[in-house]
């Protein structure tokens, strides 16, 4: 993108009194607001994606095991320039910066598709495959194709991310969140962003309780299947701001393309 055009939509957010939190802007992602702790035993498919350099690993995303070898996060998580330059993952730890074990990775792929928009992302896929299987795996349970769930169910995020002050956000937290009808968020931000069938967009009215930025990549889950992936959106916790999930069930083909989950 032209730098002069990121400027100016960057002061054009301001100018509107929106914060764009679309977790690529240095290497920001989607933490939670107003949530509890979690424990990784509760979430053992759950790992953190993280920066490495100087032999010391950073979080940047969340993401899940889909199987012994591939891990599912965001596509802008891995579209990062420092990690694209450097990455790893830590797993079975419910603290980012300790505990567990960390796992190297052998490449990474991103939707062909993968688009920035102003905020949006759309098509916000990736995928991660570890040097060599890892046998104590928990794959998450995917959604089936183009399944949905209805508005108003109330789905769980999970991750490391910014708390707002509401928390310690070394450990896993989680918030409980309900799903939103497509035409609410549609007209919210008709002008400034285009919603497709890839997002699913979830949250309350009032505010209050949000991923925000860190949170990128984990799963959005609903009765413990992850429909969707933690992606987008414009402050935390802002009332009328919902959240936004990569739709997990629009790209089922994609996944199992290069999985074979």
């Amino acid at each position: 993108m032209n730098p002069v055009w990121l400027v100016l939509m960057i002061v054009a957010a301001q100018t509107l009194g929106l914060v764009v939190c679309s977790r690529r802007q240095q290497g920001s992602s989607y933490r939670i607001v107003n949530g509890t702790y979690a424990v990784i035993d509760d979430y053992p498919f759950l790992v953190s994606v993280q920066r490495w350099s100087k032999n010391e690993g950073s979080h940047i995303c969340g993401g899940t095991f889909v199987s012994d070898q591939w891990i599912l996060t965001a596509g802008h998580c891995v579209d990062d320039p420092e990690f694209r330059q450097g990455g790893i993952v830590r797993v079975e730890s419910s603290f980012h910066a300790s505990g567990g074990i960390f796992l190297p990775i052998e490449r990474t792929v991103l939707h062909d598709s993968f688009d920035y928009g102003s905020p949006g992302i759309d098509y916000d896929y990736g995928l991660i495959k570890l040097v060599a299987r890892f046998e104590r795996a928990v794959p998450v349970r995917l959604v089936a194709p183009y399944r949905r769930f209805p508005p108003g169910e109330l789905c769980t995020v999970v991750g490391w991310g910014m708390t707002k002050k509401t928390g310690d956000r070394e450990q896993l937290r989680m918030v409980r969140l309900p799903i939103v009808r497509q035409e609410v968020c549609k007209e919210i931000y008709e002008g400034w962003e285009t919603i497709t069938r890839r997002m699913i967009c979830a949250g309350y009215a009032a505010g209050g309780q949000d991923a925000c930025e860190g949170d990128s990549g984990g799963p959005l889950l609903c009765r413990g299947i992850q429909a969707g992936i933690t992606s987008w959106g414009v402050g935390c916790a802002k009332a009328n701001r919902y959240g936004f999930y990569a739709n997990v069930a629009n790209q089922r083909d994609w996944i199992r393309k290069h999985t074979g989950v």
